[in-house]
């Protein structure tokens, strides 16, 4: 009986190692399938980073034009003469009318002061109208308007059939002819003075132009009679010195 309760000990104890033995221990972690990494471009990060400007490093921000700058230039531009471009002449303390006509850069002689006076109604018309007006002092900084080279040019070539001219009056007392000559200019006519010496005196003479024939300027003359009231105006056709010097204007 003990050998009988002996093997079955023996046999129940090999039977319960036996499954011992076969028993898998679970891996600590559970296997996982392989999944596929999707790479999302940064679209939207790269449009921002082109919007944002980039920060300037200290030794280039000397470089980078700021506002104030800008505004600098053009402060400088604006200070620049016009007078440069030749169609503006800036007046000088104490100048006159006579001062700036005799400026080589402007006209170069006194007597195409109507030159300019008609060229700068808007400033000049205010003036009176007295004998000694042309050489009063004009306002110092006075912008007074030329007219060009080239503008000078194409008026002469405009004119190259239209000779004839009014002479309205012939004066040997120079400033008594600039009334006449203010009156004429605001009443539209294209005025000038030119000299002339006879026996050995000095004549200024006004003469308003400028006009294709005879017939035109005796017409413009009978207008001139009724506007001054004054002498006995007639037409001339002028010589090619003087068209030259006076028809450009």
């Amino acid at each position: 009986m003990r050998k009988v309760t002996a093997m079955l000990t023996i046999c129940l104890m090999c039977l319960l190692g036996t499954a011992a033995c076969s028993k898998e221990e679970p891996p600590l972690h559970p296997p996982q399938k392989p999944q596929r990494i999707k790479i999302v471009k940064p679209v939207e990060v790269q449009e921002l980073e082109k919007q944002e400007a980039p920060v300037p490093r200290e030794q280039d921000k000397g470089e980078i034009p700021t506002e104030e700058a800008e505004e600098g230039k053009i402060a400088v531009a604006k200070d620049i003469p016009e007078m440069e471009t030749g169609r503006y002449y800036i007046v000088k303390k104490g100048e006159s009318l006579y001062d700036v006509a005799c400026r080589e850069e402007v006209y170069g002689n006194k007597l195409k002061w109507p030159i300019l006076y008609r060229y700068n109604m808007d400033t000049l018309g205010g003036l009176k109208t007295e004998e000694d007006v042309v050489e009063k002092a004009l306002t110092e900084g006075l912008k007074l308007r030329m007219i060009g080279h080239h503008d000078v040019e194409e008026n002469l070539e405009k004119r190259q059939k239209m000779r004839w001219v009014v002479n309205v009056i012939s004066i040997s007392k120079h400033k008594e002819i600039v009334p006449i000559t203010i009156k004429l200019i605001k009443d539209g006519h294209s005025a000038y003075l030119t000299q002339a010496t006879i026996k050995g005196k000095a004549w200024t003479r006004l003469r308003v132009g400028f006009f294709s024939s005879r017939a035109e300027a005796d017409a413009e003359k009978e207008k001139i009679k009724d506007l001054l009231h004054l002498g006995d105006p007639w037409s001339i056709e002028l010589g090619e010195e003087e068209f030259e010097e006076f028809a450009g204007y």
